[in-house]
Parts: structure tokens; sequence; C-alpha cells
């Protein structure tokens, strides 16, 4: 029973184990760039090509929402942006 006992209170009061350590954020280099309507409206995802940035403006800025073309793209609840 000791030895049990022992075991049990070493579990309990031990230091926690260091939380793990997270992976370091990449960082994408933001480029600048002035779009008239005609250039952005090239960016709507509607091309064959999958790859193809899809582009919003909100307030005169430039979103890149590729990554959410689920919502942005061709038929999605969004695409009206």
């Amino acid at each position: 029973i000791t030895v049990l006992i022992i075991l049990i209170a070493r579990e309990f009061l031990s230091p926690a184990p260091p939380p793990p350590t997270p992976k370091p954020i990449e960082k994408k280099e933001i480029t600048l760039k002035d779009f008239t309507t005609e250039e952005l409206s090239k960016y709507t995802g509607s091309t064959t090509d999958k790859n193809a940035p899809i582009y919003i403006a909100v307030d005169g800025d430039v979103y890149d929402v590729s990554k959410a073309a689920t919502m942005y793209g061709p038929g999605a609840p969004y695409n009206i942006f």
C-alpha cells in the first residue's frame, strides 16, 4: 500500500510538463499595388485556372480571399463581393 501511495503522490505532485513550443507564424510578404476596376474584375475566381487568385475590395482596400474560394468563388455565398 505504501508503494501505491508513493506512486499516486508522485503522479499528482510532479511538475506539469512544459507546454509545446508553438510553430513560428509564416509571414508572407505584402506587395502594395493600385488596381483599376477593370484590373480587379480579372480576379473573381471565374477563370478556368483553379490557382488564379480571388480578390475583393472593401473601402478601397484589396484583400486576397483565395484561401476561402468556397465562400468567395463562383456560385459561393459571398461571390457578389
